[in-house]
């Protein structure tokens, strides 16, 4: 068989695009390569490509060239009707020559006649028909023949392989990712599992103490005149020793559900009362405290112990990085118009390395083993989450850390 020049052309052209096909790994980017393709060997004006909606059993276009955006939004094009309908359903290659008019099927769409000549033709994959490939000349006099039907038609056929192939993959990778997560939430469920057996275990051992001290501290204030030597250091004790004891509980109640009762409340005179606990300990470390809160933020709706308690756990995790000293910032602000409240707390220490730090949220996680069980931050997200809020870290080697909490503002408070 004789093979002219524009033949060998097609042919090299075809083995090109195939090489292409079977490169690419992103469906939008496939199917726009499989049109601008199919356009530009073809010299044609407009076309599409369009795939069947497995749902709705009908042709939606997902890429386009020469075609107002309106109109890509809206096309919905049952099987069996139109041209690409047709082609659809008949699972059979269409050449049109001369405007629709001409052709007793598609006479009645006026809106068409203007097109010189059009290919349209299926995207055939293992016995079934997935899409089809649209091409027209509209103001170009060159019309198709039926050699660029064939042509066409096999680059439809290796298109609906390689459309296939990558559909299949992306199957394939979203039902990976959903064992994934199932698996992760599993091994979080065991974990949260161990958790509670592990604190019901420790929480009377604590707690025991943790009332010696509450009991005795409260004695000594009962008979210690207020203001005198030694009066305000026991009340610090004394809130310090209630404070973990109602942490002892959250952590007892890491799994269920939040009981406490949510209250409005000023987030700067939480971080107020927070550093004033902390300063004395924190300054006998050379750690001192830069507040920068803006005034007349909105209200937060809060449970206040649970509030403290993140803020406790992400200063005590600054001062245990900072053993020779440093500076703790805590910045607050309004943001989005007011909708939400951002406090942030900034140290200057070590930094976290970028191999922990997507871990460091993560329940038993810790790099200060056996000191730390790696609960703190753990609990602060599950206490900052049920509040409809976020925490997030950005830090790096020998710049600090950066611990941003984002939670929204009382309604009819901005």
């Amino acid at each position: 068989m004789d093979i002219n020049n524009q033949e060998l052309s097609y042919i090299t052209e075809l083995l090109n695009i195939s090489t292409k096909m079977l490169s690419a790994f992103n469906l939008e980017k496939l199917l726009r390569q499989i049109l601008n393709t199919s356009l530009d060997l073809l010299k044609a004006d407009t076309g599409s490509l369009m795939l069947i909606e497995e749902n709705s059993k009908t042709l939606k276009i997902k890429a386009a060239r020469g075609i107002n955006e309106d109109i890509v939004e809206k096309v919905n094009v049952e099987i069996g009707k139109q041209v690409s309908g047709w082609v659809a359903k008949e699972g059979k290659p269409l050449l049109l020559v001369g405007g629709l008019k001409n052709d007793p099927r598609f006479g009645n769409l006026d809106g068409k006649k203007e097109i010189k000549s059009s290919i349209c033709v299926p995207l055939n994959v293992e016995g079934r028909t997935i899409g089809v490939l649209n091409v027209n000349n509209v103001s170009s006099q060159n019309l198709f023949s039926e050699s660029d039907l064939k042509l066409l038609s096999l680059l439809a056929n290796q298109a609906a392989i390689s459309i296939w192939g990558i559909r299949l993959y992306e199957e394939a990778k979203k039902a990976n990712e959903e064992t994934r997560i199932m698996q992760k939430q599993l091994i979080e469920k065991e974990k949260m599992a161990a958790l509670g057996l592990f604190t019901a275990g420790i929480a009377h051992e604590i707690n025991n103490p943790l009332a010696t001290i509450i009991g005795n501290t409260q004695y000594l204030m009962e008979h210690i005149t207020a203001g005198a030597f030694g009066w305000d250091e026991i009340k610090d004790v004394r809130q310090a020793a209630e404070l973990s004891s109602r942490i002892i509980a959250r952590l007892f109640q890491y799994c269920r559900p939040s009981e406490g009762k949510k209250e409005a409340a000023d987030i700067n005179v939480v971080v107020e009362q927070i550093v004033e606990l902390a300063r004395k300990q924190f300054e006998k470390q050379s750690i001192r405290f830069n507040l920068n809160l803006k005034a007349n933020l909105p209200n937060i709706v809060i449970v206040l112990d649970e509030l403290r308690e993140v803020f406790l756990n992400i200063i005590f995790n600054a001062q245990s990085v900072m053993p020779k000293g440093g500076i703790i910032t805590i910045e607050t602000k309004s943001i989005d118009g007011g909708s939400f409240v951002e406090v942030i707390f900034r140290d200057n220490g070590p930094g976290i390395s970028e191999q922990i730090i997507d871990k460091i949220f993560t329940p038993f996680f810790s790099t200060r083993r056996p000191k730390s069980l790696g609960l703190g931050l753990a609990i602060c997200q599950r206490i900052i989450s049920s509040h409809n809020g976020i925490i997030k870290v950005n830090s790096k080697i020998g710049e600090g850390a950066e611990f941003i909490i984002r939670l929204p503002a009382a309604k009819g408070t901005v």
